[in-house]
């Protein structure tokens, strides 16, 4: 279904549509790192599965971006749940204050900014401390610069805000473009097994680990 959906897509639109298969679910980081290798585009768009553009004008923000090549900029968009309330305008860091009591260090979460309430109709760029993975748009020579995706995150969570920190660290911008819109029907593109939710509890640790010191400073 996939090769014809993409044969059916490159005729449509007249481009060319490659498909890269592996031979398991080998994580966010190394399926992004694999496909971005393989990629031909100066402009990066990292974009989920269960993403979907808001309306025809989010083909032409995202064109647009492709066309500025903003180099040195790391862009997330604005996701809205199936009910049309925000998923996403940004995304922060919050220390658990019980995790953190038991482990006597800081372990961080991200949350979403403005999640679950309504749209303000806003149509803005503002710096934020990251963006989420399931949709970012970025040059390749920043990307590359920094190696893409840390591979050392399993399955999925917390590297999207691993490599927005690591943008940072360059004095690199993180932006927020309101007017970049897409639906998000979160934990729709995957099922979730076991191991899934143990992985998370790894890569909170591992990001913990690698920036409580940073993000101490930045709260």
């Amino acid at each position: 279904v996939l090769h014809r959906d993409a044969e059916l897509a490159a005729y449509l639109f007249e481009t060319s549509v490659s498909v890269i298969s592996l031979n398991q679910n080998t994580g966010f980081s190394y399926a992004n790192n694999v496909g971005i290798a393989h990629a031909k585009g100066q402009t990066i768009v990292v974009i989920n599965p269960d993403v979907f553009p808001y309306d025809g004008a989010s083909f032409g923000v995202l064109a647009g971006l492709a066309q500025q090549q903003t180099r040195r900029a790391l862009i997330g968009g604005k996701l809205f749940y199936a009910d049309g309330t925000v998923m996403h305008e940004g995304m922060y860091f919050i220390a658990d204050p019980r995790l953190s009591a038991l482990a006597r260090a800081k372990v961080w979460t991200v949350e979403h900014l403005r999640k679950g309430f309504p749209d303000l109709g806003d149509n803005h760029t503002a710096a934020v401390p990251a963006v989420s993975g399931a949709l970012m748009v970025l040059d390749r020579a920043e990307y590359d610069a920094l190696g893409g995706f840390d591979e050392q995150f399993i399955y999925g969570h917390y590297e999207d805000a691993d490599l927005c920190l690591r943008f940072a660290e360059k004095n690199w911008k993180v932006l927020y473009d309101a007017s970049l819109t897409f639906w998000r029907y979160e934990g729709r593109g995957s099922i979730k097994r076991p191991e899934h939710a143990g992985a998370v509890h790894f890569n909170r640790w591992l990001f913990s680990r690698k920036w409580t010191t940073r993000l101490s400073r930045l709260n």
